[in-house]
């Protein structure tokens, strides 16, 4: 940089007046800048002496680092403008500073000459050049009035720094703060206006470079929120811009397309795949639509999905479209969540200790561990679906949904639609977007097929081409649709016999039951009535709100007794009546219908019909031996049976205490019946 000469006489009138002020502590005015006076007069009343030729604060070496860390952005950003323009004066004895907003230095450039004059006057980084200890210079009056500021010769109040002219420029961020100060000093005679310019373009120039860093950051921030908001949901979502380019996509829309972003990321949406409402449509007329489950088709496959899509405006132009992609199976999971389409039962709500029972139950668990599909026989009201619901818990497909249909009662004209679905449009009436079937809705679950006996012939067919494909096609459709659902049928009919009739198919039978489970009448298991009776009772009695502890000896062997058309569900029947008109804690034969007590008296008078007879006594004359001692005995003995000889649950079932329990045993000669733990 070429030297420039300073204005002499000017130099000598600012000593003159410097000279004067030290003295008297007056400031001529005339001379001295009002900006520079009215430094000088604080330096004096801080007592500040002029003759000064060092700062009194200077930072440790670990001090001056930990206070450079904490404003690293300011220093990382600044350093490199800062070489830049100590290359432009280098050579010329000029130096550059680089000040903190507190005063103290923390980078300085220079020349060696320069350097060296700043090392005896500790102008060094670390060192503090505000105003109350460096008295007045271009730093500390940057810092007080934020505004650049060059200072020459004697007007700095320290007579060490006469032989400087220096230039402050202040730094600022984006709202405003002062960070710091950037400072070029040279000796006096080198002054020249254009040095203040210099520093000030430059101090711009770091300003502007943080404002767009921190732009940058904050945009790169936004980014990474954006991102893990995108990749933190659960729907899959896809950015399309006004050319009809992919520019963004998540990982969940990477899943349900089976495509990598790779794959993806800048092509056009029609190469990637292709839905009908075209998305096109929605790009060029704006109408959206939101939650319409539609066909997706890719180059690898087709499938449904629930789609919305919206277009992108920015400043009243379009900018794009936004897709979401839901999973239909995970929405239909969702819906029978809310709906109660699951499976309630499982195997220890099944009741029974009777040995047909146990196989049963123990066929049962073996078919749970296992995909195989089912069947399950039995007489209405034995608890089919129960097993059912039992199996699908312990299965592989326990987290999907369960659903139930019941063949005999669905119009044979809507059975098709039931099961298998329907597009939009295929008939008058049909719902907008179309309607899933039975079999898509059961996806990664279990389908419970009910009175499967009932099913019409022509829909057999059917039935048997999707048990054998895996595969279903919606009625009016022309894509398969790929499924994972388990099939579990149950009948009230012997299905040889109708195979036999014409009225069910054999393939279709022999597809059904790779297990075949036969659940029993009640009838068959009467020693599983108390047992069941009372878990009845306990069920219902906290649904209802009314408190009936058990079921006293002569209305459980009425039970017993009776043959159950009806089995389970009508029992269910009897004991919820029961509850309602009972007046005690217990259910007596008194609360029982007539056809129950009907069914007992019968049954007493053709199996014991010889049990009532009067016998002599010796001394007292007639004793009656009368069938309730019998009927009482008899119900003990089931009672133990059933619980495997337990006297505490016998007891709780027949409503007594164990003690009068223990009496009744040795009356009746039957401890040879409790278990042998007891």
């Amino acid at each position: 940089m070429k030297k420039l000469q300073g204005n002499i006489p000017q130099l000598v009138a600012y000593e003159q007046a410097w000279l004067h002020f030290i003295n008297t502590g007056e400031a001529d005015t005339e001379i001295i800048r009002p900006v520079i006076a009215e430094s000088w007069k604080r330096c004096r009343a801080q007592g500040l002496n002029p003759l000064t030729c060092k700062t009194s604060i200077i930072l440790s070496e670990e001090e001056l680092q930990k206070r450079i860390k904490t404003r690293q952005h300011l220093v990382h950003t600044a350093w490199p403008f800062m070489k830049v323009l100590y290359d432009i004066v280098k050579g010329s004895g000029f130096r550059v500073d680089l000040i903190d907003e507190e005063g103290y230095i923390l980078k300085i450039l220079g020349d060696d000459e320069a350097l060296e004059i700043c090392h005896k006057t500790n102008s060094i980084p670390g060192a503090k050049r505000s105003e109350e200890i460096a008295g007045t210079n271009s730093m500390s009056l940057c810092l007080i009035t934020k505004n650049p500021i060059q200072i020459v010769g004697a007007e700095h109040y320290f007579h060490a720094s006469q032989g400087w002219t220096c230039s402050a420029a202040p730094i600022f961020n984006d709202k405003g703060t002062l960070l710091g100060v950037l400072n070029m000093g040279g000796r006096y005679e080198l002054v020249h206006k254009h040095t203040l310019g210099m520093v000030v373009a430059t101090a711009k120039a770091i300003e502007n470079k943080m404002k767009v860093q921190q732009s940058t950051q904050q945009l790169a921030r936004r980014n990474s929120q954006l991102k893990t908001t995108l990749e933190s949901i659960s729907d899959g979502l896809i950015y399309i811009d006004k050319n009809k380019k992919i520019t963004q996509i998540n990982v969940v829309a990477e899943e349900i397309l089976n495509l990598k972003s790779g794959e993806i990321v800048g092509k056009p949406v029609d190469e990637i795949f292709s839905i009908t409402p075209s998305l096109n449509n929605v790009l060029e007329s704006g109408q959206g639509y939101l939650n319409r489950e539609l066909i997706i088709n890719t180059k690898k496959k087709s499938f449904h999905c629930v789609v919305s899509a919206k277009r992108i405006l920015r400043g009243g132009n379009v900018d794009g479209l936004v897709v979401i992609l839901k999973r239909s199976e995970e929405v239909r999971k969702l819906v029978h969540k809310m709906v109660g389409a699951t499976a309630r039962f499982t195997f220890d709500n099944i009741i029974g200790k009777t040995e047909k029972m146990k196989k049963v139950i123990e066929l049962a668990c073996l078919a749970a561990g296992t995909s195989s599909r089912v069947i399950i026989e039995g007489a209405s009201g034995t608890g089919k679906e129960m097993f059912a619901q039992a199996i699908h818990n312990e299965s592989l497909h326990q987290n999907g949904p369960f659903i139930a249909v019941n063949c005999g009662a669905i119009p044979r004209e809507l059975i098709e639609s039931e099961l298998f679905g329907y597009e939009e449009g295929t008939f008058t009436g049909a719902r907008k977007g179309g309607m899933p079937g039975k079999f898509e809705l059961a996806e990664g679950g279990t389908l419970f097929l009910d009175e499967i006996g009932d099913m019409p012939l022509e829909m057999q067919v059917k039935i048997l081409r999707v048990l054998q494909e895996n595969q279903v096609i919606r009625i009016g459709g022309r894509k398969a649709i790929s499924i994972d659902v388990r099939v579990i049928a149950a009948t009230n009919k012997n299905l040889e016999e109708e195979i036999k009739e014409g009225n069910f198919r054999e393939d279709l039978y022999y597809r059904l039951n790779v297990i075949k489970l036969t659940v029993p009448p009640l009838r068959e298991r009467r020693n599983d009535i108390p047992l069941i009776a009372q878990y009845i009772l306990e069920t219902l009695s906290k649904r209802i709100g009314k408190e009936v502890k058990g079921i006293d000896a002569m209305a459980l062997e009425a039970l017993q007794q009776y043959s159950w058309p009806g089995n389970i569900r009508q029992l269910e029947n009897i004991i919820e009546r029961a509850i309602v008109v009972s007046a005690g804690s217990a259910i007596t034969v008194h609360d029982l219908p007539e056809s129950i007590l009907e069914s007992r008296n019968q049954r007493s008078k053709d199996e014991h019909k010889d049990e009532y007879q009067m016998q002599e006594g010796e001394e007292n004359g007639l004793v009656i031996e009368g069938s309730l001692e019998d009927i009482e005995k008899q119900a003990i003995i089931n009672t133990l049976h059933a619980v495997d000889g337990n006297i505490s649950k016998a007891a709780k079932i027949l409503k007594i205490g164990r003690n009068t329990f223990y009496r009744k045993l040795e009356k009746y000669q039957c401890k040879e019946l409790l278990s042998k733990e007891q």
